[in-house]
């Protein structure tokens, strides 16, 4: 800013929520963040958030706030060219695969299908394969097999790889019904559709806007 310079802080998570942070772990000291957090949000010359809740929290530390909802790169994605390998919805393969991408953060987002998933596998045994990616790092998988991410992983690599590695049916999305939530976009719900996947959601007001039931 001595120079002249423009300041523009990106947020996608809420990050002022102090319990939130704490239960989801690996993020350090929470009261750094938070003070860290606040310091840019008040000084930046503009705050760009990815939903109208977040949006809503950031505006009591600045007044110029903006709302950029999450999209998808559609020549990153290559949203116009048919998957090689994937299938037609509706069509039947054998085992149907299941899958569910996310960070190590989400664990108790997936808690609340544990139950579920390890009810299915016990049911269909071999008749389903369940993949998943980016949680349960250096943990014992609480359901199916757990996937490890790409040497290279920043986005799009992550996503040249997710292209060509996953070929699943159903992905889920379990989200926690809490107040961290609350902020969260539905980018995951845009990546699941671009990979061509049939998609169950937790119901909760962030996949109001794009998921409708049995559609």
């Amino acid at each position: 800013k001595a120079r002249q310079g423009r300041c523009v802080l990106e947020i996608d998570d809420d990050l002022l929520d102090t319990e939130g942070l704490r239960q989801r772990g690996d993020v350090g000291d929470v009261g750094e963040v938070v003070k860290k957090v606040e310091y840019l949000a008040r000084n930046a010359d503009a705050v760009t958030v990815s939903t109208p809740p977040l949006a809503e929290r950031l505006v009591t530390l600045n007044d110029n706030v903006f709302v950029v909802p999450n999209c998808l790169d559609p020549e990153l994605w290559r949203l116009n060219e048919r998957r090689t390998g994937s299938k037609r919805f509706g069509e039947r393969s054998s085992p149907i695969r299941i899958g569910y991408m996310g960070t190590p953060t989400h664990d108790q987002d997936l808690q609340l299908v544990v139950d579920a998933m390890r009810k299915l596998e016990l049911i269909y045994g071999n008749r389903i394969e369940i993949e998943v990616i980016g949680a349960f790092e250096g943990k014992t998988p609480l359901f199916g097999k757990r996937v490890g991410l790409p040497r290279r992983h920043d986005y799009p690599n992550f996503v040249r790889w997710l292209l060509q590695r996953v070929q699943w049916d159903i992905g889920i999305i379990p989200l926690a019904d809490d107040k961290f939530n609350e902020s969260k976009s539905y980018l995951k719900f845009l990546e699941y559709a671009a990979l061509g996947l049939s998609i169950v959601v937790s119901r909760v007001p962030t996949y109001l806007a794009v998921a409708k039931h049995e559609v």
